[in-house]
């Protein structure tokens, strides 16, 4: 058969690319891995990156471990486990090496945290200024809809809070169910981080989805420190502690039903007292039978043959006595020591 013109004069055939087609060619420095070996190696580098094995992490890299890899329970990145344990330095590598800061976790269906909220929700400050100067989105929401103060917020990290708030972090902002960081903290008992978010702005008087406030929040977790001092800053803000002790939420539970129901005796009696020191009336509350009986026992009233009512006059009438206990709450059988 005759030569081609093309062969005759001597050309020679174009390559893929000069004629516009794209070249599927893996690059020289990344391995051929077989996917056992891919899963190996980026557990590997998942678990360097939660030790803060910073040179660990440079063979891995190099090795072919993927930095886009969720290889633990928690659906966790690399960058989002040595964020999680504080581990900057590890974390300044990893986005060097081509990490996503905006990365999510992917273990609920509500949406995934990213570094960020994971380092706040352990306390870690200077990560977060790290992440956050690399762009990281200050109130991005993960799961449930929780940002990166109020993730810090839950676990008292007061300090974390400070800086995110300073760093534009929304302390009104709310997660799916309306819960604010305010209701995160209180929920826990963190004194000290419900007075930073209050100082900031944070409303005492804000309602969830459920209609529950802060207080409730408090309330229902037998927290008695973190309703004292709710209470004093809501009258300190100019507004009637009863008005907030008597709120309903959408069931029609008050903060005192809620604390009744987990039988938390010294938050009750607390709240019971608040009250009436506030000109409230006992016979405008509702105190189950359970509640008459131990706060009867605790007061050594002589219930007698005058029954629940008459005891129930007592309690009002005994009640100061009785609360002032509550910086010990120790010795209660049913209420947990205040956390800070």
């Amino acid at each position: 058969m005759a030569e081609t013109l093309e062969k005759r004069q001597g050309k020679k055939e174009m390559p893929a690319k000069a004629q516009g087609q794209k070249l599927d060619i893996m690059p020289s420095e990344k391995p051929m891995l077989s996917k056992e070996e891919q899963r190996q190696l980026d557990y590997e580098l998942f678990c360097a990156a939660k030790r803060g094995k910073s040179n660990e992490v440079i063979r891995l890299i190099k090795a072919g471990a993927d930095l886009k890899a969720t290889p633990g329970g928690d659906e966790w990145t690399a960058l989002m486990c040595a964020a999680a344990n504080g581990h900057t330095e590890t974390c300044a590598l990893l986005i060097e090496k081509g990490a996503n800061v905006h990365a999510e976790s992917k273990i609920s269906f509500s949406g995934g945290d990213t570094a960020l909220i994971i380092a706040a929700r352990n306390g870690h400050t200077d990560t977060c200024a790290f992440l956050i100067e690399k762009e990281a989105e200050v109130n991005k929401k993960g799961e449930y809809g929780a940002t990166a103060l109020m993730r810090a917020a839950q676990d008292g990290h007061t300090d974390t809070c400070a800086f995110l708030i300073g760093k534009g972090a929304d302390i009104w902002a709310n997660n799916y169910n309306g819960a604010t960081a305010l209701m995160f903290t209180a929920e826990r008992g963190y004194v000290k981080t419900c007075s930073l978010l209050i100082e900031k702005g944070a409303d005492i008087r804000a309602k969830n989805n459920d209609g529950q406030t802060a207080l409730m929040f408090a309330a229902a977790k037998g927290h008695t420190q973190a309703c004292a001092f709710l209470l004093e800053q809501y009258a300190k803000g100019g507004g009637d502690a009863r008005e907030l002790v008597s709120a309903k939420d959408k069931k029609g539970n008050t903060a005192l039903d809620l604390a009744a129901h987990e039988k938390y005796l010294l938050t009750c009696m607390f709240l019971v007292q608040e009250y009436l020191d506030k000109g409230g009336k006992a016979e405008e509350l509702t105190f189950p039978d359970w509640f008459v009986s131990e706060a009867s026992n605790n007061l050594a009233l002589d219930v007698g043959q005058a029954g629940k009512q008459a005891s129930r006059k007592a309690i009002g009438e005994h009640m100061e006595h009785f609360v002032s206990l509550f910086k010990e709450p120790c010795h209660l059988i049913f209420n947990p020591v205040c956390k800070k």
